[in-house]
């Protein structure tokens, strides 16, 4: 009888392991298409902001350009998380930083069949500016995850 609760106690201690592992390398999944969508789609706005050559983006939301980087930046989203069949994308949310030029992009992935308990996001700035020597936005500034 003492052997069948040993055997018992191991199996159950392997089972949570193996959950555990799962349930980290689930996470990874999301968050890794996370970090591959919000790269995309920052520089899906960038292309269309920059697509003008007659004038100069002024960086803030109420320019024209504005609104078709945003769409092209939420499309791209959806295209890149969505090619990956083990993650649903859960938000995006594209900002403009209006002194500084540069655009930021939030994706939020959950993994598939995880039924929404194992969430992951990524953060991406872009500058819009043309100056490739430029320090690189603070994407921090406005995201905590």
């Amino acid at each position: 009888m003492s052997e069948w609760l040993g055997f018992l106690k191991t199996g159950t201690a392997m089972l949570l392991l193996l959950g555990m592992l799962f349930s980290v390398f689930l996470r990874e999944l999301a968050r890794s298409a996370s970090a591959g969508a919000a790269s995309g789609a920052a520089a899906a706005a960038v292309k269309v902001l920059r697509s003008d050559s007659d004038r100069a983006w002024d960086c803030t939301k109420g320019d024209p350009l504005w609104a078709p980087a945003e769409e092209a930046a939420v499309l791209t989203a959806l295209g890149l998380a969505g090619a990956l069949r083990q993650v649903n994308l859960t938000g995006v949310e594209v900002i403009a930083h209006p002194t500084e030029c540069w655009v930021g992009v939030t994706v939020r992935t959950v993994a598939r069949g995880a039924r929404g308990m194992l969430p992951a996001g990524a953060t991406s700035c872009a500058p819009v500016g043309v100056d490739p020597f430029g320090e690189p936005p603070p994407c921090g500034t406005f995201v905590s995850e």
